[in-house]
């Protein structure tokens, strides 16, 4: 029933993402307190796991998918960070490709989630119940990051995601993803000489 209401509130944030009263429910007075709709959400996800009832994954997915869909990185950024630190739920690698495709999210907005998810991951365990089934970083999500990549602003960003997953995860770039991002490097020595870290060219 709960993730009903959470899918039925994030339908309409889609449907009407111009809206100050869903967006920002506060400035209608009757309203209450909130300054957003996935405040509003949390604060919901709050009171329940009081009464011992807790969001599923599917509920917290509902609500990153649709705040990155309208362009809402407050919102998101307040929804993996509640996840992180008053749940068990993995912001895991599923979550993360369901979201990488939406063009209104800026490219390093697109790493800083790869890295939250790095985070909570480590936080989590990979023991958790919450974890079962959830889709493991590999280099098929690492190489769709790369492509996403068009300019060298983007290979700037997206060297901490490597260096972690090098370090950390044993997950490296493959030739061709390399490739790629040499060409876009093409007027930077400075990120050249970093992509020779990475993997030999």
């Amino acid at each position: 029933m709960w993730v009903h209401i959470v899918q039925c509130i994030c339908e309409q944030v889609k449907q009407q993402p111009d809206s100050m009263q869903i967006r920002q429910p506060g400035s209608n007075h009757a309203a209450g307190e909130w300054t957003s709709w996935a405040e509003f959400l949390l604060a919901m996800c709050t009171l329940l796991a009081a009464r011992g009832i807790h969001m599923p994954p599917l509920g917290f997915n509902l609500m990153v998918h649709t705040a990155c869909s309208v362009g809402d990185m407050d919102s998101v950024l307040a929804l993996t960070t509640y996840m992180h630190t008053h749940t068990h739920v993995w912001f895991h690698a599923g979550m993360l490709s369901s979201i990488l495709s939406v063009n209104k999210v800026p490219y390093a907005a697109k790493c800083d989630l790869f890295l939250h998810m790095l985070q909570s991951s480590a936080h989590v365990g990979a023991h958790s119940e919450w974890s079962n089934g959830a889709v493991q970083v590999n280099s098929t999500l690492v190489s769709y990051m790369v492509q996403l990549a068009e300019l060298l602003n983007d290979v700037q960003h997206l060297h901490q995601v490597v260096d972690v997953l090098g370090q950390e995860h044993c997950v490296e770039l493959g030739t061709q993803d390399i490739e790629q991002l040499w060409s876009l490097a093409m007027d930077s020595a400075q990120i050249r000489e970093k992509l020779k870290t990475w993997k030999n060219v």
